[in-house]
């Protein structure tokens, strides 16, 4: 993996964020609901993965990793569309590490926070059962599958083509995993959908940022609870710093929820959780967008 450290002022040479955040770019303020952000997932980016997942079932042979990095190599090609969201000008892309802004290619970049993620999920879920909440087609849980030994692999999302394509590879790749469509906006069907009778850990990736911390008293509020809850989430950490100042106005213009660490402490004054690890910043695939990791149990 190669990586170069830039800073704020040269940023600009590899995203437009740089600009729209310091205002010197226009960029309208972007505030999704339930509604938008299904068509946005469903119609744009699972819909067409689904097409495409239909003709590569026909094909002998393959994994669900080789499906992910043929997607991945597309997303790569369509650079109108990365300019348009991330703010990309080319095949360079600029992420975080930590409180610095780094510069990869864009492939690399992809498949680093993918083994990041993994990686530090491993360290809580090995030989448990997982409940992946917002799982789009399945790739943490296929990635965790495929890293060490697991339990029962679950995962729901609101897109019904995510969670075909997620059954359709677990299928065909013969991998114990299931998955069923759930709105994380509204957990209240989430109990009986979930079936699971014995021990298990809920996951988040990049799912509250978009449905908001609600989420939290929703999974508090479950008739069967989980053991542990592991956020892999952008959070706001109260750090003085610049990496906290343009991430708060980066989330302030996507309408992006950055505020799970603050809710998920004042649960914890309240007695209804524990927090048992916090990992500020483990990489930012959107470089103002870190992704860090906390995990909590219900008490």
């Amino acid at each position: 993996m190669t990586s170069r450290i830039v800073d704020f002022k040269e940023a600009h040479r590899y995203s437009a964020w740089p600009a729209r955040i310091n205002g010197t770019a226009a960029w309208a303020k972007r505030v999704q609901s339930a509604d938008e952000n299904y068509r946005e997932y469903e119609e744009d980016i699972y819909g067409p993965q689904l097409r495409i997942w239909e003709e590569d079932d026909a094909l002998p042979g393959g994994s669900p990793a080789r499906f992910y990095f043929s997607q991945l190599v597309d997303l790569a090609d369509k650079n109108n569309k990365r300019q348009n969201i991330h703010g990309s000008t080319s095949s360079e892309w600029l992420c975080s590490m930590g409180n610095q802004l780094v510069v990869m290619d864009f492939i690399e970049a992809n498949l680093f926070y993918r083994q990041v993620v993994v990686r530090r999920l491993s360290e809580y879920v090995r030989g448990r059962n997982i409940v992946e909440i917002g799982c789009g087609t399945g790739i943490n849980l296929f990635n965790l599958a495929s890293t060490i030994p697991c339990g029962e692999l679950v995962g729901c999302d609101l897109s019904g083509s995510a969670v075909a394509i997620g059954n359709g590879l677990a299928a065909k790749y013969g991998v114990s995993a299931r998955f069923f469509e759930c709105n994380a906006f509204e957990l209240s069907e989430f109990d009986a959908l979930l079936q699971m009778e014995s021990e298990y850990v809920i996951v988040t990736c990049h799912t509250v940022e978009r449905v908001g911390t609600t989420l939290v008293e929703g999974i508090l509020g479950l008739t069967r609870k989980p053991r542990l809850v592991i956020h892999c989430e952008p959070l706001d950490l109260g750090w003085d710093d610049d990496m906290t100042a343009w991430q708060r106005r980066y989330c302030e213009l996507n309408g992006y929820c950055i505020d799970l660490l603050a809710v998920v402490r004042a649960f914890e004054e309240l007695g209804r959780l524990r927090v048992q690890a916090l990992v500020p910043r483990m990489f930012g695939l959107s470089a103002f967008h870190p992704t860090s990791l906390v995990a909590w149990s219900p008490t």
